[in-house]
Formats: C-alpha cells, sequence, structure tokens
C-alpha cells in the first residue's frame, strides 16, 4: 500500500511504483500475481524493490566494466532475465 501523499515534494511513492509496475511490464512475465506475492512478503515492497534493483545495476556495472577489459559476459542475460531476478524467475512458474 501506498501512503497518503504529504503534498511534500519529497514524496516519491508513486514514482517508485510506476517505476516497479513498469519493470514487471517490461520483463514479459505473463503473470504478475506471483510477482505481486514475492513483494507482498516484504514488510516495504517497494524499498525491497529499489534495494534489488540497486544490486543488479551494481552488478551491470560490473559486467560492462569487465567487458571493456575484454572478458566474456555470462550467457543468457537479457532485459528480460535481468528483471526478472528482480524477483526470482523460479517464484515465477
Amino acid at each position: 500500500m501506498v501512503p497518503r501523499w504529504d503534498g511534500g515534494s519529497g514524496d516519491r511513492q508513486l514514482y517508485e511504483l510506476a517505476a516497479f509496475l513498469k519493470t514487471i511490464a517490461l520483463s514479459g512475465v505473463p503473470d504478475v500475481r506471483p510477482v505481486l506475492e514475492h513483494y507482498a512478503l516484504e514488510e516495504d515492497p517497494l524499498a525491497a524493490f529499489r534495494r534489488r534493483r540497486t544490486q543488479l545495476e551494481e552488478e551491470e556495472q560490473q559486467r560492462r566494466q569487465e567487458l571493456a577489459q575484454g572478458k566474456k559476459p555470462p550467457p543468457g542475460l537479457s532485459l528480460g532475465s535481468w528483471a526478472g531476478r528482480l524477483w526470482g524467475r523460479s517464484r515465477q512458474q
């Protein structure tokens, strides 16, 4: 649940919710219910999503640095697999 907007310019909850939903939409997941159920287990679902997204962005930055150094990327990484890692593919099936 998103808390009521307090009128302050620092309230970013709706933007974060939109980013969360957009990520789910772009991932191509056939059914959003398992994803929502996964995050419903968290005390603050949007904070959990932010943490996981930040972690994956850091991993992606490291992967790009390795590519720049001539190292081969791990197989099977795509936008869908990256987005799916935000909630764990095994929970979707």
